[in-house]
Formats: structure tokens, C-alpha cells, sequence
């Protein structure tokens, strides 16, 4: 097997077609050892990109790029207030690693501005920011696979006709992952509230409004 993909092996495609429910489930158990074996801080969010554009119109060209960009943020606040903020690594730098897309110039773009954000509390414990592809940066996978998981969950709390949330409960995938004694962290959906109040923000701060549409190759 040359790679872990979580969509794959949802759907039984690519290296996994062919496979039965039964097999999968196995797999998957083995995978999560994986973490008993490497304890790792779980940090998530996610953005529902058609309450983004009804809310923000101005985003439609981009709401994708945009929305990268604003969960990039609110990823770097949530670890410096959550992991960063332990006794364990209160002295600790981070360099962050993404996996490769067409968004790659704005998120670095973005990240740079937040560095020079004043405002930011954390902006001094970062260092930079590399995309990456999955065959030289193994934790991608992992990664792949908490993404999609919490891409479930978010089907399952923002679209009410989904599959998901017809479930009622969550993924019982998810469910191990998160109740293993090695996982930390948090996941949170960006609500249409708070899109609403991210608009408000950006309305009465044009000077950072301006960069950021610029970040994400959106002209206003």
C-alpha cells in the first residue's frame, strides 16, 4: 500500500477497492495503535463554505482559499492557547506543515500577516509554514485521516439532511480515535454566528479586510 487515504477508504476506492466493510474495520483498528504509540494534541476546525458565501458574498470567487486562510488563524490561536500553553511546552517553537494545494501562496501570505500582527499573542512562537506532500511528510496521513473525521462530524452539525446527522451520533471511527488515552486536543465548527460576526469585523477594519481578499486573490 503506497498511502493512507481517509476518502478512499470510506468509499473503497483507489488501493482499497475490493475491499469488505470487515476488512476495513480491522485496518482501521491497527492504524489507530499508531497513535497509542505516538501520543498527539488533535487541533480542528471547520467552515461551512455556503453559509460563508451567503454570509460574505464578496468570497464566492475564493470562498475555498478564504476559508483556509481563516481556520489557518484560528488553528494557530487554539494551539497556542491549548498545547502551547502547557507546562510542558511553554518554551517551545512550531513550524507548520500542510499538505500541497493551489491555496499554498495565500496561506503563506496570511501566516506572514500574522506574524506581524501585533495583536496576535502567539505570533513569536511560530516559525514558519511548508507545504508538503504526502510521500516525504508521513504525518500528513494521520493527519488525512483526523481531517476527514472531523469533516464528518462537521457534515453531521451543519448539513441536517446528511447522512451524518440523520446518524445522530457521531462516527463510532471518530469516537475511538477521540477516546484513546493518547489523544489531546479539540475540534470546533465556525458557525454561521460567527461568520456573521467575522463580516462585522472585517467591515470595521478595512486595512486588514484589504489584506486578507488580497491573500486569497480576491478582488473588492
Amino acid at each position: 500500500m503506497s498511502r493512507f487515504h481517509a476518502k478512499d477508504i470510506n468509499n473503497f476506492q483507489g488501493e482499497y477497492e475490493g475491499w469488505s466493510s470487515d476488512e476495513r474495520l480491522e485496518f482501521c483498528t491497527k492504524l489507530t495503535e499508531a497513535f497509542n504509540r505516538n501520543p498527539v494534541h488533535i487541533h480542528g476546525w471547520d467552515m461551512p463554505l455556503q453559509a460563508l458565501v451567503e454570509e460574505i458574498p464578496e468570497t464566492k470567487p475564493n470562498p475555498i482559499g478564504f476559508a483556509y486562510c481563516m481556520l489557518l488563524g484560528e488553528l494557530m490561536k487554539q494551539i497556542g492557547e491549548t498545547t502551547l500553553s502547557l507546562d510542558g511546552y511553554r518554551g517551545d517553537l512550531i513550524s507548520l506543515h500542510h499538505d500541497r494545494c493551489k491555496h499554498d501562496a495565500s496561506l503563506l501570505e496570511w501566516f506572514s500577516l500574522l506574524l506581524e500582527d501585533e495583536k496576535f499573542q502567539f505570533r513569536k512562537r511560530y516559525i514558519s509554514i511548508t507545504p508538503e506532500s504526502w510521500e516525504f511528510c508521513i504525518p500528513l496521513q494521520p493527519a488525512d485521516l483526523v481531517a476527514y473525521e472531523n469533516f464528518k462530524e462537521g457534515m453531521r452539525f451543519h448539513v441536517k439532511e446528511s447522512k451524518e446527522a440523520k446518524r445522530g451520533r457521531m462516527r463510532l471511527s471518530l469516537e475511538a480515535i477521540i477516546n484513546l488515552d493518547s489523544i489531546g486536543g479539540r475540534a470546533r465548527p465556525y458557525t454561521r454566528e460567527m461568520i456573521k460576526e467575522l463580516k462585522q469585523k472585517l467591515d470595521k477594519d478595512p486595512e486588514t479586510q484589504l489584506a486578507l481578499f488580497k491573500a486569497v486573490r480576491i478582488s473588492k
